[in-house]
């Protein structure tokens, strides 16, 4: 059976999508349409984001579900895989 592409035929997490270089600053911050600006835990979920990207970690600990969540770098490593992350770099962002 083959793997069929993702919506706007693209196909799920195949290869490295921006080996060349770092996260721009501007894609840190989640897209509202991933992380609400009313989250009652948004300023702690941030914080951790940051912290793991600064320490060099792909994962943080979200601290309202205790799900392990991937950072915007690591995410910005790899081709969108159309899942709906919370972090993804990918988004097209007005």
């Amino acid at each position: 059976m083959s793997e069929r592409p993702a919506p706007g035929g693209r196909e799920r997490g195949r290869g490295p999508a921006h080996p060349e270089g770092p996260l721009p600053e501007g894609l840190l911050d989640p897209d509202p349409s991933r992380l609400d600006p009313g989250h009652p835990l948004r300023d702690e979920i941030l914080r951790r984001h940051r912290a793991a990207i600064e320490a060099g970690e792909r994962l943080y600990e979200d601290p309202s579900s205790g799900l392990w969540v991937m950072t915007a770098d690591a995410l910005w490593r790899r081709s969108c895989c159309e899942n709906g992350c919370r972090h993804c770099p990918h988004l097209e962002r007005g």
